[in-house]
């Protein structure tokens, strides 16, 4: 503790959410926040954090880790979960409390050279057969173990490992360690417990504030939105495949796909393939300022989603403010959040179809989703400051 005020480390990597996170956590006045470059790489250019006059870099292990265990550290705040944390956990004290915001890639996809931690095919089919064909025998090879045979994968990677004498991961010693967990669904901290029952952390929810929207209540059938991004887990292909399939009429309707970030070899694919019969199709290859954003929103009446992982949660969560019909494949686990949650969302096997999608949500939908939405930012849980400390003073008696 330095003084009266609790010190947070934060371990942080260049990436676009770290500023929104940083001002709130500025604004915490009982906090001190540090916040640690994960990588060792001084010579990495800073691309997106705009926010770094209190970065902390170092190409030193021995320095960085002295940082880590320093003994003011009250609280370690990981922002995601990367590579270029886990040399942390040898470095933190005991009492020091280990605090987690999930990104969401870090548990679905292949980031520490492991199976994701969640074991659901985040692939549908023709997306599986476009990663599959993007390299050679080796690395089908690779793909197909890895997403279709998890087990024989991780046996032949410890197998090359003790081989070639590479150090040990230490992602289960990291995941043991910690104390809280944020997933941004709450389905996927259980989920992550059953599957690796060493993982202890408690749940906990840093709640925003957003000013109540009038409710949106759409009279005519209006434009589309498909997808969010050019990340190739939205499974773009096999949402234009579904639709064409089902021969839906989109004449003379504006379809809207975001196609500014992501993987841009793959956003010329979408492109290519996003054509549908009498539509007219607007792919937005580059992102657009977020006002434009909400008001190109504000003419959509309904949007499908390919992903089966979670991801896009804030362009859902416009969605639902903007009064929009969704559409998820059925096993997505956002579409069975939201099913548990009671919301009004549909699916793009069983529902999707010509009366579907003309017809927006009815005015008890739209509010039933509108008021879900709400409940998630609700200045009733109190400040950021205040939740922080209450999060703490649970851990604390816990411990007593």
């Amino acid at each position: 503790m330095n003084g009266n005020k609790k010190v947070i480390l934060h371990l942080i990597f260049d990436g676009i959410l770290f500023d929104r996170m940083y001002s709130r956590f500025e604004k915490m006045e009982h906090y001190e926040n540090r916040y640690l470059f994960g990588s060792l790489n001084t010579d990495k250019e800073i691309k997106y954090i705009k926010n770094t006059e209190k970065l902390i870099r170092t190409d030193s292990l021995e320095k960085w880790g002295q940082i880590v265990s320093d003994s003011k550290v009250d609280v370690i705040y990981m922002h995601g979960l990367w590579p270029d944390y886990l040399k942390a956990v040898d470095y933190i004290r005991d009492e020091v409390v280990v605090m987690w915001w999930c990104y969401g890639m870090e548990i679905y996809e292949n980031c520490f050279g492991l199976p994701p931690l969640m074991e659901i095919n985040i692939y549908k089919p023709r997306t599986f057969k476009y990663l599959e064909s993007l390299g050679g025998f080796r690395h089908r090879v690779f793909f197909i173990l890895l997403h279709r045979h998890p087990k024989i994968y991780l046996l032949l990677n410890k197998i090359l490992n003790y081989i070639h004498r590479k150090p040990e991961i230490k992602l289960e010693k990291m995941l043991s360690r910690i104390d809280f967990a944020f997933t941004p669904l709450e389905m996927e901290l259980q989920e992550l417990k059953k599957k690796h029952p060493y993982i202890k952390a408690k749940p906990y929810v840093l709640r925003g504030y957003s000013t109540k929207e009038p409710l949106v209540i759409h009279k005519d059938t209006g434009n589309i939105l498909l997808e969010h991004s050019a990340n190739i887990s939205d499974n773009h292909l096999d949402i234009i495949a579904a639709i064409k399939s089902k021969k839906l009429d989109l004449q003379d309707r504006d379809i809207y796909v975001p196609l500014g970030y992501g993987d841009e070899r793959f956003a010329e694919r979408v492109k290519n393939e996003a054509r549908f019969d009498g539509a007219n199709v607007h792919c937005l290859m580059e992102a657009l300022p977020f006002n434009e954003y909400k008001e190109m929103m504000g003419g959509c009446t309904h949007a499908i989603f390919g992903m089966i992982r979670q991801s896009g949660l804030g362009n859902i969560y416009l969605c639902f403010r903007k009064g929009i019909k969704v559409f998820f494949f059925k096993d997505s686990i956002l579409y069975k959040q939201f099913k548990a949650n009671g919301c009004y969302v549909y699916s793009i096997e069983d529902d999707l179809n010509d009366l579907s999608i003309q017809e927006p949500l009815t005015i008890e939908q739209a509010a039933n989703n509108h008021n879900y939405l709400y409940s998630i930012y609700d200045n009733s849980y109190g400040t950021d400051q205040q939740q922080f400390d209450n999060i703490l003073k649970d851990y604390k008696h816990d411990k007593h």
